[in-house]
């Protein structure tokens, strides 16, 4: 319903193509199947792409409403977290505010509903902004005792220190990168090339299994798979990888690297 319509297809609630656009050339222009215009704004094929936050949640849209959340920390840009997301925190954060101009209030609310009150059958179920126990329920519960909760918070940590030993992954130059789709499928490839050093994300966003070919000069090894043991799942990491069969589980993401020597400027 609502906003969503812009984002989900047969697939998958996050298209590939709609991904790999803006990881090319950021948010541009496009059409809104529910605000029913134009979108977006061009960005300058100049600017560093190291630049560019791509978040695929903000605070107020999307998955973070309903605590549901979703991260990009392997990108070029500036890593882009919510409140509870570290901790694998399934806590909404609901909109709370405390105005004191009673026009202010009643126009604050019919404002809200009227952008999500789609999401509720039940309109007296909508949190109310000014309701001290909507604040309550926006609370996050950070505990990470739990061992997906610990795990998830790893993964973190692990993603935080790959951004500083993989120089790729966060230079500036977007002609050093490539997008690849693969039509039919869930899977997209983003490739980032510095020096002698390669970086390839693989991200499944369906509900089945994808297997891809990579044609790459040398030997590719895993960094980080999310379906690793070490992260609560039965796949294996840092391991070399079969070029002509790379299976990427679903609602997975891969980290390839590999290296190439550089000549030496005469």
């Amino acid at each position: 319903p609502g906003y969503f319509k812009d984002y989900i297809n047969e697939n998958t609630i996050y298209p590939v193509n709609r991904i790999a656009d803006v990881l090319r050339k950021g948010y541009g222009p496009h059409y809104s199947v529910f605000l029913q215009k134009e979108v977006g704004k061009n960005i300058p094929a100049s600017a560093p792409v190291n630049s560019l936050v791509m978040p695929l949640s903000n605070i107020d849209q999307v998955a973070n409403y309903f605590g549901l959340r979703l991260n990009q920390l392997l990108l070029p840009g500036p890593p882009f977290f919510l409140c509870g997301d570290e901790s694998y925190s399934q806590d909404p954060v609901f909109f709370f505010c405390d105005h004191s101009d009673p026009a202010v209030i009643e126009g604050t609310r019919k404002g809200r509903f009227e952008e999500f009150g789609y999401f509720y059958s039940d309109p007296s179920q909508f949190p109310d902004p000014f309701d001290v126990r909507t604040f309550l329920k926006s609370r996050q519960h950070l505990d990470v005792c739990g061992s997906k909760q610990k795990a998830v918070l790893d993964l973190f940590k692990k993603c935080l220190s790959l951004r500083k030993q993989v120089e790729s992954i966060t230079i500036s130059d977007r002609g050093a990168q490539k997008v690849l789709e693969y039509p039919g499928s869930s899977l997209l490839q983003y490739t980032r090339t510095y020096g002698g050093e390669t970086a390839i994300l693989l991200l499944n966003l369906g509900s089945k299994t994808e297997t891809v070919a990579i044609q790459y000069p040398a030997q590719l090894y895993c960094l980080l798979n999310t379906e690793s043991a070490e992260w609560s799942g039965p796949g294996i990491s840092a391991e070399p990888i079969n070029l002509s069969s790379i299976s990427v589980e679903p609602e997975t993401l891969m980290l390839l690297i590999g290296h190439m020597s550089v000549p030496e400027e005469s």
